[in-house]
């Protein structure tokens, strides 16, 4: 009976083990920092791993457990540009939107991807310019976006969100029309040169 055990302790660590190894997996592939070689060590990644670990822990031990609710890394800044994508639909007017984005989404895309606020909202604003630069997102969309999420980061404290204030300006610049010059589209006039700007930087960072 107690090789059973032995056994049984064996096989759960290494379930475990592979729960934590596909978490850093996932950070390192979606990080761009991490990709670079971030400067903190594994340490944070244990840190982050914790919640969700000793959640798991409590419901094996309860006899409740279910493997779906064993973390993974279930979404990427993708995912979450697809989500968003059912709440601002193209061809609906911003004031006829059934669904915003709210402070409860923000929560919940930091928890499941382990980012901080800062890097989810780089990495949400990084995902449109890309999407916007290459008019796989439009601009009704990512200006959308943005201006929901203003609320959110100015309620952050911590590192400024510096590439998320960027793409929030060239979204801004063209929502309205320059010294009231009806004859050009500010959208092409400001914010495709600032967001090819900045993907430019992005590509060379």
């Amino acid at each position: 009976m107690s090789l059973f055990f032995i056994v049984a302790g064996l096989v759960w660590a290494l379930y475990v083990w592979r729960m934590l190894s596909k978490r850093w997996s996932c950070e390192s592939k979606l990080s761009p920092t991490n990709a670079e070689g971030r400067s903190s060590s594994r340490e944070t990644d244990w840190v982050s791993s914790t919640p969700a670990l000793a959640n798991l822990l409590k419901t094996r031990l309860s006899g409740n457990f279910v493997p779906e609710l064993a973390y993974s890394c279930a979404i990427e800044a993708s995912d979450i540009i697809g989500e968003l994508k059912t709440f601002y639909k193209d061809g609906v007017h911003y004031r006829d939107l059934d669904r915003h984005l709210t402070e409860a989404d923000v929560l919940r895309w930091s928890n499941e991807v382990g980012w901080s606020r800062s890097q989810l909202f780089d990495e949400i604003a990084k995902s449109l310019a890309l999407g916007f630069n290459t008019s796989e997102l439009s601009f009704e969309f990512c200006d959308a976006v943005v201006n929901d999420l203003f609320g959110p980061v100015t309620d952050t404290s911590g590192p400024r969100p510096e590439l998320f204030w960027d793409v929030y300006s060239a979204f801004d610049e063209g929502e309205y029309y320059h010294g009231n010059n009806r004859n050009e589209d500010p959208v092409e006039t400001y914010t495709q040169p600032m967001i090819a700007r900045i993907v430019e930087v992005l590509g060379t960072s």
